[in-house]
């Protein structure tokens, strides 16, 4: 769902709004690669970002099934 995010929100030009997280996601990315060797841990912080963007295909599946339902 994260990626399905990723890619709505950047066909939706809203890539001001996805310039936090990813930087914050990239960022925490490269310093656990090079300072925390891949502790287990120090990933949860990450959660909530991969989270906000995967809540985008969330509401996108379900204003879909919700125009469909109506259109009965």
């Amino acid at each position: 769902m994260f990626v399905v995010g990723l890619f709505l929100m950047t066909r939706k030009k809203a890539v001001t709004a996805l310039l936090l997280p990813m930087t914050i996601i990239v960022a925490t990315t490269a310093m656990l690669l090079l300072l925390g060797h891949g502790e287990a841990r120090f990933h949860q912080s990450l959660m909530p970002f991969f989270m906000m963007i995967a809540a985008v295909t969330i509401m996108k599946i379900y204003k879909r099934l919700n125009k469909s339902i109506s259109k009965r």
